[in-house]
Formats: structure tokens, sequence, C-alpha cells
């Protein structure tokens, strides 16, 4: 059987090898279509083949590829992420959304909170994950001799993701160096110890390099970024309450987290977040998240 994947591009490249490797009786495909006509021709001559039509980020109207599908009665199965679930409450409640679609496929998300924003517009969507690692632990990186923070950006949408937020803190703490990746300059003056980064390649040195993750957009789904950072072992400030990390509702618990880390990093008695690196090597090993997964896709589960 042949699953196409379609939606996030790296998620979908990365997921496909994932699945691949823990399901050798299917095939996994994944098409990019922003590609231009190379990608919406991969995607037409998968589609043909296609027993299930596998979208990483849902969709309330029909694209190209979704019309396709519909017409030659591919499965189809959306998986829920984020800004998605936004895009679909706002269509839903406005009566825009495309309700033979949404009756046709079957849904997913990863966390609780993006079931109930779904449930509250009648998309019921089943909990199954997406990010994966490597199965098996590996210790810690030591901590960087400095105490630094690290954070995230989407470029063009920096107060979505907390840009306020970030600028806020740096200012209360201007010794200490904050790092933002994903843009490389902004519109407004930034307070001197913030570096942005703009596209960082490997990401694993940026992890290593801090001792606290920053993620704290308006709305998320569950950030590959805050399993990143707890898989290395780092600690994560979150939008929302996820094991082993700290969420974050006021200006006043982001001062209280960084003050308390760096003042435990300073006396030498910062211990690594193992429990929230085992947490997430438990739960997203690619056995488990790949394996359940494959079982949907498949029709077996």
């Amino acid at each position: 059987m042949k699953i196409l994947i379609l939606g996030l591009p790296y998620f979908a490249a990365k997921l496909a090898g994932d699945l691949a490797a823990v399901d050798r009786d299917n095939r996994y495909v994944a098409v990019d279509t922003a590609r231009g006509w190379r990608g919406q021709l991969a995607c037409l001559w998968h589609m043909l083949s296609a027993r299930t039509v596998y979208l990483i980020g849902g969709s309330t109207e029909r694209g190209g590829a979704l019309r396709l599908a519909m017409l030659l009665n591919k499965r189809i199965v959306m998986h829920w992420v984020g800004t998605d679930v936004l895009n679909a409450r706002a269509r839903c409640r406005a009566g825009t959304a495309d309700a033979a679609l949404l009756a046709a496929s079957r849904h997913l998300c990863e966390v609780a909170w993006l079931r109930e924003e779904l449930l509250e517009v009648g998309i019921d969507a089943a909990i199954a994950q997406i990010a994966c690692f490597d199965d098996g632990a590996t210790a810690p990186a030591p901590w960087p001799a400095r105490f630094s923070l690290l954070s995230y950006m989407g470029k063009g949408r920096e107060r979505f993701y907390g840009m306020d937020k970030l600028i806020e803190l740096a200012k209360a703490f201007p010794d200490v160096p904050l790092r933002i990746a994903g843009i490389a300059e902004y519109g407004e003056a930034l307070p001197p110890n913030i570096q942005l980064l703009g596209w960082v390649g490997d990401m694993a040195r940026q992890y290593r390099d801090c001792v606290l993750y920053l993620r704290l957009p308006e709305h998320d789904g569950l950030a590959f970024s805050l399993l990143e950072a707890l898989a290395a072992g780092r600690y994560v400030g979150y939008t929302y309450a996820y094991p082993h990390a700290t969420a974050i509702a006021t200006p006043d618990e982001l001062q209280r987290l960084v003050a308390d880390l760096r003042a435990r990093h300073e006396a030498g008695t910062l211990a690594p977040n193992t429990a929230g690196q085992s947490h997430v090597l438990e739960q997203h090993g690619r056995a488990r998240v790949a394996g359940a997964l494959a079982a949907i896709l498949t029709g077996a589960a």
C-alpha cells in the first residue's frame, strides 16, 4: 500500500523516513506541492496509486490535491498541528468550511488542547503523535559555561511568537544572552543582549549551548522545538502546561523562572533536565510514534 504524505514539507519528509523505518510492508512518499509544477506533477503521479492521502496540517477547504483525493475516493487523514486549528475554527464559525471534506476525512491532533478547540467546531480529532526521536537515551551535554537563553520566531509573525515578551525579559536581565533562531532582522531596536540567528541548520548545537529554551507563542500545537529542547536535557518555558516544562502565563512567572535557573547554574547546583529528556524519549521514540501512526494510516487501527 502507498501512503502519500502532503503538508508541512520538513515534517512530511522526516516522517516518511520514520514510517518507512518501522513499516517495510507499505510505502510512504512525501511530496512538496509548493515546489512548482514538478511538485504538483509528482503529487498527481503518486495520488493515482496511493490508498491514503495524509495531510500534515489540516484544511477546511479543497485545494487541488484534496479535490483530486476526494474525486478518486482516496482515504484522507488530516493531522491538525497549530495555526491550522485557528483557521478551521474561524471558517467553521463563519459557515465557509467544506463540510463534505471534513466529514470524509479522519482527523488527528497531538495534544488535548487542540482536540478541545476542534471539538468546539464539530471536528472530532483523535490524539496521535508526529514528532519522534531515535530510540535510546544519550547523556545530556554539559551546561555551557555561561547561562543563556534560546528561542525561536516565525518570520513575519514575531509578535504572535512572543517577541514583546522576550524583549521585556532581555531588558530585565541585561547580562543574560538571549539567542533567537528563525529571524535575521527585526523592525525595532533590540536590547544588546538579544542576538538574531536567522535560519539555523544545526539547532542541536543551539540547544547544547543554552540552559533554558523559551517557546511563548499566543497559540501552539505540540511544538517540535519544545520536544527537541527537552530531549537535549534543557529546561523549557512554554505557553502551555507540558510534563517537565514550566508553563508561563505572566512576565513575572517568566522572570522568576530565569532568575531561579540562573542562580542554580551559577552556584553549580543545576542538574540537567533528565526527567524531561526521559519523558520525550519514552513517549516519542520512533518505534512507538511511527508504529502507532503507521497503523492509523494503513487502516489497521
